[in-house]
């Protein structure tokens, strides 16, 4: 619990936002903005005559329409806080399941002391500076984690309890796909891997899980393609 709570709490307080109004970098402005227009029910916003001198580079123009240049998946994630006024919401919740989650993978592969592993993420300066940030790192990174566990719990339950089994496919299918429509090549770079070790291995029922993994994929890829599309007028783009 105490590792869960620190990576709960010491992002806020390291935030070099805090007591500001203005974010930190171009990268955290666009996130932000896309955040606020997501929260308005928006995908892009018109600046008119103006549009000409809205000149921040993380940010595009496209007939006279301003929206962020970056996967809509982080600022989803951050817009119902910026709906309540509060963006870091969802990502410091997700920031807290990171020690979490590595305590059960450290304990998953026969730590004896799992509980150094979820300090030794609590309290990494490289943890606490992305996730103190609000940039898409509060997405990319607890979210491939919880898609691992996942995984390995579907493994786990395969044989003996198989409906959990689908439970816990379904739950790294979402993970997977919403850490996609926030950074594409981090998502593919961790998913496609495991997925072709678990096709390369066939455990009983592996087809089941695989197929409930990528059903899951659906929602967030088709929102991810759709977003895409309102902005840039290709789902690709």
């Amino acid at each position: 619990l105490a590792p869960v709570l620190a990576a709960l709490l010491l992002p806020s307080l390291l935030d070099p936002g805090l007591g500001r109004e203005l974010p930190l970098t171009n990268a955290e402005h666009a996130y932000l903005y896309q955040a606020e227009l997501f929260a308005r029910g928006k995908q892009t916003e018109s600046l008119g005559a103006l549009a000409e001198f809205y000149t921040a580079p993380q940010t595009q123009v496209a007939d006279g329409q301003i929206f962020s240049k970056y996967p809509p998946g982080h600022s989803a994630l951050l817009a119902p806080g910026a709906w309540r006024g509060g963006p870091p919401l969802i990502p410091r919740l997700l920031a807290a399941l990171c020690p979490l989650l590595v305590f059960l993978l450290a304990r998953r592969m026969g730590s004896a002391r799992p509980h150094w592993a979820a300090w030794l993420m609590a309290l990494s300066p490289w943890f606490l500076s992305v996730e103190a940030l609000q940039l898409s790192h509060g997405t990319s990174l607890p979210l491939p984690l919880l898609f691992v566990y996942a995984g390995l719990r579907a493994l786990d339950e395969a044989t003996a309890r198989p409906a959990q089994a689908l439970l816990w496919s379904v739950l790294a299918g979402v993970a997977i796909s919403t850490a996609f429509a926030a950074r594409p090549v981090t998502a593919l770079a961790i998913g496609v891997p495991i997925l072709w070790q678990l096709l390369r291995e066939r455990p009983r029922g592996a087809w089941k899980l695989g197929i409930a993994v990528l059903a899951a994929c659906g929602p967030a890829a088709g929102l991810f393609f759709a977003a895409n599309a309102a902005t840039t007028g290709s789902g690709l783009t």
